[in-house]
Order: C-alpha cells, then structure tokens, then sequence
C-alpha cells in the first residue's frame, strides 16, 4: 500500500512539474488549442510514473513484472479480451449512459473527440495510435490493476480492492462526465485481473476498448 501510494504522489507531482514546463516551452498560451505531440510530450510524465514506478517496485520487492503481474497472455486470452473491450465500448457503455442521458445532457465522448481534433497528418496519427492502444493500457493496467489493486487486496480483500482501484482509476482521469463509464471498465478489468490471475486479460481488455474508440472517433 505504501509503494503504491508513494508511486501514486510522485507521478502526479511529477506531472504538475512537467506538464507546465512542457507548455512553455512550446509556447503555448492560456485559451489556445494544444497540438497533439505537445499534449503527449505533457503527459509523459503519467507514463514514466506509472508504468515506471510499478517497475521498479515489483523489481525492487518483487521477482518483476511478468511474474508479479503475470503481463503475458496467450494469442486466444489476447483475441477474446480485446473483442470483450471492444464490446464494454460499443454496448455496454450506451446502455448505462442512456438513463444518464436523462438527467445530464452531454457527450461522454466529447473529451476523445477533442482530442482527435488536435491530431493532424500521417505522423501525428501513427504517434495517437501508438499512445492511446498500445502505452497507455500498458502503463495504466501495470499500476491500477497490477500495482495498486494487488497492494489493496493484500490489505483489504479483493472485493474492496476492486472497487478503490476502479474508483481511483475513473477519478484520476478529471473528467465527472465519464466517471461512471471508467468506473464500469475498471471493474470489469480487475475482476478479469483476479479472475485470471494474470494482468493479461485487463491489458488486452484495455487495448479493445481504446481501440474501438479510436476506430469510431476516426471513421
């Protein structure tokens, strides 16, 4: 608990440091639209302290990520949690967000489409894909549902730590409107965590539904 914590404070402490340094750098002024790569190069910090910090301490305390977090899958475990991914983005989600619907009148998807907005021309595109499908679920999956979700079940069980790592892993994301909808993947991905007893089919769970999103948001 206390290395994912420690882990937790320091890349969001790293990011508040590098992210407004990145911005100036690229002069970048209050109001104005952010271009993609700068809105990458801001957010490597996430990654380093993520994807690092789980690193170093399942290599410090541990025998390593591919044993601690068993990250390895088979080519069917892969196929199977990348279509299940894909099937969370495109059913599961319209359905809870149709009676939310009703109450909020907004677009969950608005914040991707944003995002897409700021990509332009073939390099930036290869760039987006890489970063949305390939290193983010693994920097993400290695600290929620390696790191932070083992750490939590050691302490408080399993069905606790489902819930504080799913719930974290919504709210750390800044945005109120997609909170419920990060909130059902983060279940779904630790469940298939400890159902599995390997990262593997969260990762790959990740990968389907950020690439169908990717798919949708660039028809």
């Amino acid at each position: 608990m206390n290395d994912a914590a420690i882990v937790f404070a320091l890349t969001h402490l790293l990011s508040l440091v590098v992210a407004p340094v990145v911005l100036v750098a690229a002069g970048i002024e209050s109001g104005q639209d952010v271009p993609f790569r700068v809105l990458m190069i801001a957010g490597v910090a996430i990654w380093v302290g993520y994807g690092g910090g789980s690193w170093w301490v399942s290599r410090a305390k541990g025998q390593g990520i591919a044993s601690d977090f068993g990250v390895r899958c088979s080519v069917a475990e892969f196929a199977v949690g990348a279509l299940l991914g894909g099937f969370v983005q495109v059913v599961v989600l319209p359905l809870l967000y149709y009676p939310i619907s009703y109450f909020v009148s907004t677009d969950p998807s608005q914040q991707a489409k944003e995002l897409v907005d700021s990509v332009s021309g073939v390099g930036d595109w290869a760039l987006f894909v890489v970063a949305v499908v390939v290193v983010a679920p693994l920097v993400e999956e290695l600290y929620f549902r390696g790191l932070l979700l083992r750490s939590v079940e050691y302490r408080f069980g399993r069905w606790v730590a489902v819930v504080a790592s799913s719930a974290i892993f919504a709210l750390v994301h800044l945005n109120p409107i997609l909170l419920p909808g990060l909130f059902v993947l983060g279940v779904i991905a630790a469940c298939l965590t400890l159902w599995t007893g390997r990262l593997g089919s969260a990762l790959s769970l990740h990968v389907g539904f950020n690439l169908t999103t990717v798919i949708i948001l660039g028809w």
